[in-house]
């Protein structure tokens, strides 16, 4: 078991999140998860929920061959959901402007998503103190691990 990907970037947000997107995605599904960090309405958009409207948050996706361990580094919240994925491409992007950029992500199917976040938190109460949206760029961090999921349909 291990890691068979890992792709680490800066990602800018707005409206308080950023997308993963499969973008050959035109059927609807009837996958609906609503979380503390990610929603996800069938639509080949999962939303990954940051507590800043206008943020740019640091952001590292893996593969693994199975269902992973938990990170040895502390992490402040996760949240897990399964999904279909039917392409091995995944868009990053912001809700609104449309920039997105493309990561050939090795894996499709049936897929389970452990997202984990830390300083999320103690960014928003440092943007609530006067901190401008610069001076908190990359204190938002997010790990994003990925593997197949082969549950019974």
């Amino acid at each position: 078991m291990g890691v068979t990907y890992h792709h680490r970037a800066s990602v800018d947000c707005d409206y308080g999140c950023f997308i993963l997107e499969a973008p050959e995605s035109h059927t609807p599904d009837t996958t609906v998860f609503d979380g503390e960090l990610l929603s996800y309405h069938g639509d080949g958009q999962l939303q990954i929920l940051t507590e800043i409207e206008v943020l740019t948050v640091d952001l590292s996706i893996e593969v693994w061959s199975e269902q992973p361990p938990r990170p040895e580094a502390e992490w402040e919240e996760s949240e897990r959901v399964f999904l279909p994925w039917p392409t091995g491409t995944a868009r990053v992007s912001q809700l609104s402007f449309g920039y997105a950029e493309e990561w050939e992500i090795p894996i499709a199917g049936n897929i389970a998503l452990w997202a984990f976040c830390r300083g999320r938190k103690e960014a928003a109460q440092r943007y609530r103190d006067g901190a401008e949206t610069e001076e908190l760029a990359n204190q938002e961090q997010w790990l994003i691990r990925l593997w197949p999921e082969h549950r019974p349909q």
